[in-house]
């Protein structure tokens, strides 16, 4: 072996004993990663999720946003925006309008709220845990009692003449109303039928509304079987009667709900999402927020969860005409309540106050503090800008329409009603 040779094997000996040495040390400084355990997994896989889900819903809300003809103020602590002459900088698609109308209001309900109608839904009767049509006194005795008035008759015919239909509403909201009531699903659906029947032909109904509010996910198989009993009985008297179906904000986020969204929907023409009532009463907070940072309850994401069970062109997203009143430990946004709910609070009312109207422009919405007997007042609420926003963001996710919580609510403006028609006329449905 020559030296050359010899020399060339020496070099490349050290070369290769430097090579791992340096591996060693790269090892030693940055050792290799543990394989993530399945719950790490699913942690990483949920969080990824999330950030698609926030990445969809800001651009949705953005792309409404770009409908309106109204600058939404981007800082905290800036003035509600002036609502313009045309909320909108070009009309919306026609889509249907269901606003609900509840017996006390029957006889102010005027022309504008008609013609920015394509349905009224009259609210209501109340339903027993039979299945029978509880008129005892109180508020279920007066709704049975006003839909029997002269006043309801002249609605139903003005409703009429404007192009609208008009539904009586069969009203549920106590467990111990309901569990008994879808316990004996066919039974009490027939008679609910039976009973319901004679009032739509005799005062010449197009169909009913069926808000039956329950809270235990148990009895989830129960009310779908219900609804599809007393549906089969109502279609075979009335093939042509509108049936629509009220459900929460949050029922097409969790199998684990009293309304299994994607077995009712074949039964029913329209879904009204309540897209309403999302704040947390504990503290103060947005009424009905269109869009939350942290991927809380929101108009945006219950319109995109509920269009994964549901075709979008069934969906009517319910919006409020009134606000939430918090009282409140101090006047910092978002404190503390120090009571055990909200106060509702009309729009009608809300601008009878003369009050400094702020936005947040976080959920879109407007809100005012002060005090009132002594105490901290945190109010969030609806107004024409948002209401616009919101109707906005249903015609472009293609939803059947939108709804209101309810008339007469809405003040002697015609604002909230052209918010809500999207400023062309509401597409009508036959009658």
């Amino acid at each position: 072996m020559t030296r050359q040779v010899r020399n060339l094997l020496i070099v490349c000996g050290l070369f290769l004993l430097l090579l791992v040495g340096v591996g060693i040390v790269f090892t030693v400084i940055n050792p290799p990663k543990p394989k993530l355990t399945p719950a790490e997994l699913q942690q990483r896989a949920a969080e990824e999720a999330a950030k698609r889900l926030l990445k969809i819903e800001t651009k949705d809300v953005s792309q409404a946003k770009n409908l309106l003809s109204v600058a939404l103020p981007t800082k905290k602590n800036r003035p509600a925006p002036t609502v313009a002459a045309s909320l909108f900088k070009e009309p919306l698609r026609s889509h249907e309008v269901w606003n609900f109308l509840q017996y006390f209001d029957l006889g102010s309900v005027n022309l504008a709220e008609l013609s920015a109608s394509s349905a009224v839904i009259y609210s209501g009767v109340c339903v027993s845990s039979t299945g029978s049509i509880d008129a005892s006194p109180g508020e279920c005795g007066d709704e049975t009692t006003a839909l029997q008035s002269p006043a309801f008759v002249a609605f139903v015919s003005a409703a009429h003449a404007s192009g609208d239909a008009v539904l009586l509403s069969l009203n549920a909201f106590d467990d111990t109303t309901i569990a008994p009531l879808v316990a004996n699903a066919a039974q009490n659906a027939s008679t609910l039928a039976a009973a319901v029947l004679p009032i739509v032909t005799a005062d010449g109904l197009n169909g009913v509304n069926l808000d039956i509010e329950g809270s235990n996910p148990a009895e989830s198989t129960g009310f779908v079987a219900f609804v599809s009993a007393f549906v089969g009985d109502i279609r075979a008297t009335d093939a042509s009667a509108e049936i629509v179906l009220d459900s929460y904000a949050g029922s097409a986020s969790t199998s684990s709900n009293f309304f299994d969204v994607r077995a009712l929907a074949p039964l029913v023409n329209r879904i009204f999402v309540e897209g309403y009532q999302l704040d947390n009463s504990g503290y103060s907070s947005p009424n009905a927020p269109i869009a939350s940072s942290s991927l809380g309850y929101s108009v945006v994401q219950t319109l995109v969860q509920y269009e994964k069970v549901a075709p979008s062109s069934e969906l009517v997203l319910g919006v409020p005409f009134y606000g939430l009143d918090f009282t409140t430990v101090n006047s910092r946004v978002g404190s503390e309540a120090v009571t055990a709910s909200p106060t509702q609070v009309t729009y009608n009312a809300v601008v009878a106050t003369p009050r400094k109207i702020l936005w947040d422009p976080a959920s879109m919405t407007p809100y005012s503090i002060f005090r009132s007997a002594g105490k901290w007042h945190q109010l969030w609420f609806d107004d024409p800008a948002s209401i616009a926003l919101k109707v906005a963001l249903a015609t472009r996710l293609g939803a059947a329409g939108v709804g209101a919580w309810s008339l007469g609510m809405e003040s002697d403006s015609t604002e909230m009603l052209t918010a809500m028609t999207g400023g062309i006329p509401p597409r009508k449905i036959a009658i």
